[in-house]
């Protein structure tokens, strides 16, 4: 199997992904998901087994198709993620016009 961080690099490079969509998805601190994505660290205890079910959940979707889109913006990630995550059909919010 696998490591964690592997895993989560994985997801980066095919969902299109970027740490802070992570952070969205685990629902947890910026610097902490950066770490498991930077430094070989295995969450641990409940949470961590929380974690690793996230994980597996996105690995899923992502081999079922999903691609974070191209076209959306830096403000309406965090939303999309949650959504996502909370298996809502996040929808993709039409392009900001520039004023």
């Amino acid at each position: 199997m696998s490591s964690f961080q592997a895993r989560l690099r994985w997801c980066l490079k095919h969902g299109r992904m970027t740490v802070a969509d992570l952070q969205h998805w685990f629902d947890r601190p910026y610097p902490t998901v950066r770490m498991w994505v930077m430094e070989p660290r295995e969450p641990r205890g409940p949470s961590g087994s929380d974690a690793d079910k996230l994980l597996l959940q996105l690995e899923k979707k992502i081999k079922a198709g999903l691609v974070i889109p191209s076209s959306l913006s830096l403000q309406d990630r965090p939303t999309y993620m949650k959504r996502l995550r909370n298996g809502q059909r996040p929808g993709v919010p039409a392009a900001h016009s520039a004023g």
